[in-house]
């Protein structure tokens, strides 16, 4: 699971999401995207760079596209309209997409 998350987010720019494979062929994937504090809190002598964007809509559905072909070349048995869940949050659990069950959600803030 590490090189599919290292895959993806080089593949799309994203910070490296954490994967977390449960029962019955079910698949959790959470991108945390971090706010421009990070630039601010970085060990002495790292250089400031900024931390990846949120992807537009279009690029989260890519990206949960992807992820579905690649968990499925894994797993004959998984489908990603059944056991794919993707969050995508902000700063620590804002969540501000999810795709769980084929249907995407993108809560009001």
């Amino acid at each position: 699971m590490k090189e599919i998350a290292r895959e993806v987010a080089m593949k799309f720019n994203t910070p490296e999401p954490s994967i977390e494979v449960l029962k019955y062929h079910k698949v959790k994937v959470t991108f945390s995207y971090l706010g421009k504090a990070a630039l601010y809190f970085r060990p002495k002598g790292v250089p400031a760079t900024p931390p990846p964007s949120p992807p537009n809509e279009e690029g989260l559905r890519q990206i949960v596209n992807d992820l579905g072909l690649r968990l499925r070349a894994r797993d004959g048995r998984f489908e990603p309209s059944k056991h794919l869940s993707v969050v995508f949050e902000h700063n620590l659990g804002q969540v501000f997409a999810s795709f769980q069950n084929g249907d995407w959600n993108r809560p009001t803030t």
